[in-house]
């Protein structure tokens, strides 16, 4: 197990708690992660000390319930998780509107085991995780938006500027770090400030209004 690896968890939420203890092991044991279960959103962390994957069972009425909110009362909890909804049915528009929320990434129901241990990877790489159908209803319903005021830019620095441009590139987190020679953690700092200038929740978001405004 490296170092990177230790620094991060897994916690899953639901109401089904026989599975997806199954599907604790399942992922503690292949990605050698330390990977809880809570049934509620009332027992995590305000501020997890690592990064966190935050996997909610869309089958839960409290998961549910937070995609029809305001987007504004959980905004908290996109940014201090890296959150991702699973067991999502193949014909239901949540994903779309999961990931315009900030969610970082969606699993289908019949996703098999290699695949959402590939998505776990991904994920904790800084990638979005979602199929190509979903990102491109995404990108066509932010160019149905407003654009947001290039002179935005502006505010940005020079290596924020970089940073964006090899985000909207689908760069992940180590290949920015490894490209611009600076740590992974510094590139995470980058991000969230980058998010809060241009005002975006998620990757997908900003490499939208970078194409839109860079």
């Amino acid at each position: 197990m490296s170092a990177t690896e230790t620094q991060q968890q897994i916690v899953i939420i639901g109401p089904n708690r026989l599975e997806n203890e199954l599907l604790a092991d399942f992922l503690a044991g292949h990605c050698a992660l330390p990977c809880r279960v809570h049934t509620c959103l009332a027992e995590l962390s305000p501020q997890p000390s690592t990064p966190t994957l935050l996997l909610l069972d869309w089958h839960g009425k409290e998961v549910r319930e937070i995609l029809r909110q305001p987007k504004a009362k959980n905004a908290h909890l996109f940014r201090a998780y890296l959150v991702t909804i699973f067991n999502v049915e193949n014909s239901d528009p949540i994903a779309e509107q999961a990931l315009d929320r900030g969610a970082k990434g969606v699993f289908f129901q019949n996703d098999p085991p290699p695949l959402f241990l590939k998505g776990v990877r991904a994920l904790f790489a800084g990638e979005i995780w979602a199929p190509r159908t979903v990102l491109t209803n995404c990108y066509l319903n932010s160019n149905s938006r407003p654009v947001a005021a290039s002179g935005k830019a502006t505010v940005l620095t020079r290596r924020e500027i970089e940073i964006l441009t090899l985000i909207a590139g689908g760069a992940a987190n180590q290949q920015i770090a490894d490209q611009l020679c600076i740590s992974p953690s510094t590139v995470k700092t980058h991000i969230y400030n980058i998010y809060k200038k241009i005002d975006v929740p998620n990757r997908l978001q900003a490499a939208f209004w970078a194409a839109n405004n860079l």
